[in-house]
């Protein structure tokens, strides 16, 4: 039965392809909020500005308007969700705002995944969905509105993910422009 010995290999080799693929769709720092209503028109594309220090992808990045992920949703119970992927160099951000980070004692709200060229940063506050252990990143965010939309002004530390595990501590300062 040789003929049925490639159509076999074809089918395990996807079966394996499809089991990775579904892992990776839900290996994403945040979840989307669960009823999340895109912002539309053109003016919903945000801007970036990102300055990282110290550890690996220490610089500058900011948008690319040529970015074909470049995404502010705001959902009904008050949290913002931005994503983005473009430039060069690469930078991709994925940030979960929660709807009561701009009360006092609730700025630590967040949840951040950052690629900037080789960093990979990622934050995922104890309080808020409580992936990072106590201590090892620290994040602040203010919201303030902007007629209609929202600037999310982020001060963080946290160590690079490398395929060891935490590496050297980076400092972040990121500034998202949700226009409204």
């Amino acid at each position: 039965m040789p003929r049925f010995s490639a159509p076999t290999a074809t089918l395990v080799g996807l079966a394996v392809v499809a089991l990775i693929a579904t892992g990776c769709a839900g290996s994403g720092a945040a979840a989307a909020p669960a009823s999340a209503a895109s912002v539309t028109g053109a003016a919903a594309r945000p801007t970036i500005d990102l300055k990282v220090t110290g550890g690996l992808g220490a610089g500058s990045y900011v948008t690319d308007p040529s970015s074909s992920l470049d995404v502010c949703t705001h959902a009904k119970d008050g949290s913002w969700r931005v994503l983005y992927g473009g430039g060069k160099p690469w930078l991709s951000v994925d940030l979960l705002v929660g709807p009561h980070a701009a009360e006092a004692g609730r700025q630590g709200d967040l949840a951040l995944e950052i690629s900037a060229g080789p960093a990979y940063l990622w934050i995922d506050q104890p309080k808020f969905r409580g992936g990072d252990p106590v201590g090892r990143s620290k994040a602040t965010v203010a919201v303030r509105s902007n007629g209609g939309g929202v600037t999310f002004t982020i001060a963080a530390t946290t160590p690079n993910r490398t395929p060891a595990g935490d590496g050297v501590s980076t400092d972040l300062a990121l500034t998202v422009v949700c226009p409204g």
